[in-house]
């Protein structure tokens, strides 16, 4: 069994009680002799989705009357839904206080009756729900709790862990579900994609793309939780962007509508590197859909596979690809690209160009940047010979002033 990934190479709530919400779609992945096959047979969850996230804000307001401060710290608010201590959901009347009827507030509340354990005339029990737990923030780069499967479902060797990469997604052709290339999910609206893949898409069209979060199997359904499909409303390119030799290869998405982070624990967004990190030394890991061994016997994946690589100086890439056909001329642009691979039967290949080669934190374990975007190579899985990424670094301050309104939210 080989463990070669599948890339491109381009030269030139409880999601799993989402209801189908959307007639039947299919992930197809086109091969270049025109063979066209059918994936998994699924759905757009947005519809439902976005029914979700009302329903979700609709209750969270409800718990913020109920359960929320009172508007004045030090006045206790009355419980809405219980008459005696006992039932309070507070440890008795810890939180309850025998006060005078008027120093009660009564604004979204209801005064207990008299068997609350007050027995003076006019008092009443004023009791003050315990506060909210309150969520942090949710922390890009970090893998999901173990979410384990059937035992006979379990991946095979090369296969990557269900839930390892929940920042990666697929790109896919809104109308007929073609698989156009991979990307990663920067934030609940944005996904970071290599331009190569898109630049054709006209921006007055973004709508032709669709992207798929939280896609493992495109076979079948056989995952705990359902993928999620968000439409785009908006591409950025690069201003910089060239189409012959990939500089500035980056592009981000909008989606429509945001992702419900929080419910979904097998979605989740991939941390941006400073503009100075420098990953040379590091081994990282890149994942994808994309075919298992170079052009014409490769076939595209229907299980995402992932592969560790070692991240390569760019003076000894610039070297190792100056013997290949590009010839002693070759200069590699150092600030739009980086080098990872180089190592026997792995290696980035044909199929997914813009999914992430993401590494690991040196100062919080646990936690993964994404360092580059899957451009181009020589060929596939060539001793000695590393395959090209858009260094993401280079660009990062770019794409924080594009997602300026986004990096801190909450969601």
């Amino acid at each position: 069994m080989r463990f070669l990934l599948a890339l491109v190479i381009v030269f030139a709530c409880n999601c799993a009680a989402l209801e189908d919400a959307k007639s039947n779609q299919q992930i197809v992945f086109q091969n270049k002799d025109e063979h066209i096959f059918e994936v998994r047979s699924t759905t757009s969850a947005t519809t439902q989705a976005s029914s979700d996230v009302s329903s979700t804000s609709s209750q969270s307001q409800q718990e913020s009357t109920t359960t929320g401060r009172p508007s004045t710290p030090q006045q206790p608010l009355l419980d809405r839904k219980n008459q005696t201590a006992d039932r309070l959901g507070n440890e008795g009347n810890k939180n309850c206080n025998c006060i005078r009827i008027d120093q009660c507030p009564l604004v979204g509340t209801r005064i207990v009756t008299p068997e609350s354990n007050c027995t003076e005339k006019n008092f009443v029990l004023c009791c003050s729900k315990p506060k909210p737990p309150k969520h942090s923030a949710v922390t890009c780069g970090i893998r999901p709790d173990s979410i384990t499967l059937p035992a006979d479902e379990a991946p095979q060797p090369g296969q990557a862990p269900y839930g390892y990469y929940p920042w990666v997604v697929a790109l896919l052709d809104a109308e007929t579900n073609v698989y156009l290339g991979g990307g990663v999910l920067l934030n609940n609206v944005h996904v970071l994609t290599a331009a190569h893949k898109i630049y054709t898409v006209d921006n007055s069209n973004p709508e032709r793309i669709k992207v798929r979060l939280g896609e493992w199997d495109a076979r079948n359904h056989r995952e705990p939780y359902r993928p999620i499909d968000r439409n785009v409303t908006e591409i950025i390119v690069h201003p910089e962007f060239n189409a012959k030799n990939l500089k500035g290869d980056v592009a981000i998405l909008t989606m429509e509508e945001v992702v419900p982070l929080r419910q979904n624990p097998h979605i989740g967004s991939a941390c941006l590197p400073a503009a100075t990190s420098n990953f040379v030394g590091q081994r990282c890991w890149v994942s994808g859909w994309g075919k298992d061994a170079f052009e014409p016997m490769g076939k595209l994946q229907e299980v995402m596979k992932h592969v560790d690589v070692p991240v390569i100086d760019p003076d000894e890439c610039e070297t190792r690809l100056r013997d290949t056909k590009l010839s002693q001329h070759f200069q590699l642009d150092k600030q739009s690209f980086l080098c990872a691979g180089g190592e026997p039967q792995k290696d980035a290949c044909t199929g997914d160009g813009g999914s992430p080669l993401v590494c690991e934190s040196t100062t919080t374990q646990g936690q993964f940047y994404v360092a580059g975007l899957v451009a181009w190579g020589i060929g596939c899985a060539t001793p000695g010979l590393p395959g090209v990424y858009v260094n993401v670094a280079g660009y990062s301050d770019w794409i924080r002033e594009v997602t300026a309104n986004f990096r801190n939210l909450e969601y």
